[in-house]
């Protein structure tokens, strides 16, 4: 029986996952889920084996022990923005915390797959990992939120939020966004050295897989690249529905129908 690792550090990922997961036949392949001590739970209520690691930590002064909600939180005026005035506030502190949480998680993952010796592994994230690309099994990569994560000269930025009718405010909105995050790039580039992986650039966290891509969302929606896929390496899932508990419609004592 073949193992396969899933990890995902944020909700809608981890969902996502699981409804993939729950798409592989439980006869033939082991499925365990490597995650946050904070996701305990999560993933067995569903069926799944759960290697949990402290990936966040206690330490409340941490940007990587903060919580997505404070993230939010502390920049929340900054979603009533047009998106090209998010980049120095939400924007940032979103990829500084991606980027801090990578730091901290990669030997214990690293650890944990030399435990576990998967076949594949599969993770939704828009980083890298170098333990996954490193452990000597192919690895997968889930890209569950925007296509434009994987970015195209001729498509609009990741998070600008632009039409495809209107490409004026793509240079000034990816001149903004390199600048920004220059910073953060570099202390990623520092940590891919670190591990002796390539340096990606500027603005770039992460590749596509040379094994195997899913996409999420529908191919018929999917946007008209310049630079067209290796369509052997790259599938389109046309959606992600999990198979849940049925639903009882509780009693209140009266009729209402």
């Amino acid at each position: 029986m073949k193992t396969i690792v899933f990890f995902a550090d944020a909700i809608g990922q981890a969902y996502n996952c699981i409804a993939i997961a729950q798409n592989i036949p439980k006869d033939n392949f082991k499925i365990i889920f490597v995650a946050d001590n904070s996701f305990a739970g999560m993933f067995s209520k569903y069926g799944f084996t759960e290697h949990l690691l402290d990936i966040h930590g206690n330490d409340e002064e941490s940007q990587v022990a903060q919580s997505w909600s404070n993230v939010v939180h502390e920049n929340n005026a900054a979603h009533r923005l047009p998106t090209i005035e998010q980049i120095d506030t939400y924007i940032t502190a979103y990829y500084k915390a991606i980027v801090e949480g990578a730091i901290k998680a990669n030997p214990l993952l690293k650890k944990a797959l030399a435990e576990i010796k998967p076949d594949p592994i599969c993770f939704d994230d828009v980083v890298l990992y170098p333990a996954f690309k490193q452990q000597g099994c192919p690895w997968v990569r889930i890209i569950s939120c925007n296509e434009l994560e994987v970015p195209d000269p001729k498509l609009p930025p990741a998070l600008s939020g632009y039409s495809t009718s209107d490409s004026t405010s793509y240079a000034r909105f990816r001149y903004q966004f390199l600048a920004s995050i220059q910073p953060i790039h570099e202390q990623f580039n520092q940590f891919l050295a670190d591990h002796h992986e390539k340096p990606y650039p500027n603005g770039q966290f992460l590749e596509l897989s040379p094994f195997q891509n899913l996409f999420i969302f529908p191919r018929a929606v999917a946007y008209s690249r310049s630079e067209a896929f290796h369509w052997n390496k790259v599938t389109y899932l046309n959606g992600c529905v999990r198979q849940e508990a049925p639903y009882v419609i509780p009693s209140f004592g009266v009729d209402i129908a």
